[in-house]
């Protein structure tokens, strides 16, 4: 009783979902963090499969048979990254770890399953910002030749305009160079 106090005490209070399993895949334990991580609370997870929540891909998702988390089960002591299912439908990203253990002579499965959305979407935001400052250390290599080579167009523009006697057509043109260098600078 004591050691079930314990092991109920840690189970509730982790950040992870856990969840036991019997020999034939059915849910036996369900913590609150798989209630919220899976959108169903303990009764209705109780008594369900729990490889139907957890898919190799997401195109796997259509066919509805979840992986296999039981005996022969390619997933058993290892962690392997998937796709969880929540209630509705949707799909999310998971780390499960999954370990066998009997008791009383009876097979049981206990998963551990992270979340990964969160860690997911941090590490494109840090790709993105990797991407942002590799065009900003180009821009900082290009932008002094680039303001050169406009310096020069726009001095020779100025030049053109204030040292030959042009048509209206060729002042407008090149007052159009004289103003898009201007820009671009």
């Amino acid at each position: 009783r004591e050691s079930e106090k314990r092991f109920r005490s840690v189970a509730e209070t982790a950040i992870a979902s856990i969840a036991v399993t019997d020999s034939q895949g059915k849910i036996a334990y369900w913590n609150k963090a798989a209630e919220v991580t899976f959108g169903y609370s303990k009764a209705e997870a109780l008594g369900k499969a729990l490889g139907p929540m957890i898919r190799r891909r997401p195109r796997d998702s259509d066919r509805g048979e979840g992986v296999r988390l039981t005996q022969g089960g390619e997933f058993v002591g290892r962690a392997a990254e998937l796709v969880g299912v929540k209630q509705g439908g949707e799909l999310f990203p998971i780390e499960l770890s999954l370990t066998d253990w009997k008791s009383d002579g009876e097979h049981f499965y206990s998963a551990i399953i992270r979340d990964l959305t969160e860690a997911r979407a941090a590490q494109e935001r840090a790709m993105r910002q990797d991407r942002m400052a590799a065009v900003g250390q180009l821009v900082a290599g290009i932008a002094p030749n680039f303001g050169n080579i406009l310096a020069a167009i726009i001095l020779h523009s100025e030049m053109v305009l204030g040292s030959f006697e042009l048509s209206r057509r060729d002042e407008d043109r090149i007052r159009t160079i004289l103003k898009q260098a201007e820009r671009g600078a």
